[in-house]
């Protein structure tokens, strides 16, 4: 019988057609539309940095829960330490000393329940209370990329209640590459010309790109120190006035003096294999930290004056070294490694003067 058929796309003007569809029967016409603009709201397109582009492909593809940093996005931020650099993250905070950030934080759970990782190892934990690991001894200069896994999955091992840091080390891209960096600095609080940052690192691949070397060594000194007041106070009993007062009882004055200093240096080498490849990875790295404190204590109670003075060097190290292989045979695949981690945290302090 007769029929009204609509036809319509976006992007083009709509027309209705009418027609009478025989019995039993098929009937077959061709339309064509004409092009129209469709009138919306404003469109925000937002593209994102080359480098990024692997990072995010990750993201996507990933079966759990991960955030993942480029070497580009990397370098692109201020940061003075691997630590600060995952600080960026969503979901991630960062435990403080002296202004810089040193442990990791994810989803509010505390350092020491988190594991760290180089290439896959474990790193050593740098605190003698608990497995929490110290990551302001790594340079971000060192990394390729950094993984945050906020999920853990079944090949993942099960002692980590918050998540996963794992650091990629960089490996020698195609040709040969060097790269040297300086930067200097003065500080007004100690007024000192004293803080520097010195980066240097060369790579090249061999016999058609199959053999990678990637050699980096850095040094860098910069001053953290800082003044800071504590108080503390009571509210007086209730007045004649009405008023309850408060009184301040104690204040505290401190001038803290700090200069800290990092080094270190990676050596990573790899082999390409038809289907897998052969990894050397060596990375050391130490954040010494020399400070003078001195503490001034106004009892307002007491009526008293208290001074003291501690002074204390404390150097911070750790140490991977690993040898990795992976190839896939088609039916399965393997992945074997062989690795030390090792770590050291020596803190001596002068006796406390008062």
């Amino acid at each position: 019988g007769i029929q009204t058929l609509v036809i319509s796309y976006v992007g083009y003007v709509s027309r209705s057609e009418e027609m009478n569809v025989p019995e039993g029967r098929t009937l077959a016409r061709d339309f064509s539309l004409q092009a129209t603009a469709v009138q919306g709201k404003v469109v925000v397109v937002t593209a994102q940095a080359q480098g990024q582009i692997q990072a995010i492909n990750q993201q996507l593809s990933s079966n759990t829960i991960v955030n993942v940093v480029s070497a580009a996005k990397i370098q692109e931020l201020p940061d003075f330490n691997a630590a600060e650099a995952i600080g960026r993250l969503p979901g991630i905070s960062t435990m403080r000393s002296s202004g810089e950030a040193t442990q990791i934080v994810i989803r509010g759970i505390a350092p020491q329940y988190n594991l760290v990782s180089i290439d896959g190892i474990t790193l050593a934990s740098t605190n003698k209370n608990n497995r929490a690991v110290d990551l302001a001894m790594i340079t971000p200069y060192m990394l390729q990329s950094i993984d945050v896994y906020k999920a853990l999955t079944p090949d993942m091992n099960a002692d980590a209640i918050g998540g996963i840091v794992n650091m990629q080390l960089r490996e020698a891209p195609s040709r040969l590459h060097a790269d040297l960096m300086w930067q200097s600095g003065y500080t007004s609080k100690t007024q000192t010309y004293g803080n520097y940052k010195a980066i240097a690192a060369i790579s090249d691949r061999f016999f058609n790109d199959k053999f990678g070397a990637y050699f980096l060594i850095n040094a860098e000194n910069y001053d953290r120190s800082a003044d800071n007041m504590t108080g503390a106070y009571r509210v007086a009993s209730q007045a004649a006035t009405g008023v309850s007062p408060v009184l301040t009882t104690n204040m505290g004055l401190n001038r803290h003096l700090e200069t800290r200093g990092r080094y270190g240096a990676n050596l990573i080498m790899d082999y390409k294999l038809p289907n897998g490849s052969i990894r050397l990875i060596n990375m050391a790295s130490q954040l010494n930290s020399k400070y003078t404190d001195y503490y001034t204590n106004y009892d307002f109670i007491g009526l008293a004056l208290n001074w003291n003075f501690q002074r204390g060097d404390s150097t911070t190290n750790a140490v991977v070294n690993a040898l990795q292989g992976k190839y896939d045979f088609g039916f399965m695949s393997m992945d074997v490694s062989a690795a030390n981690s090792y770590s050291r945290n020596s803190n001596p302090k002068v006796p406390v003067y008062y």
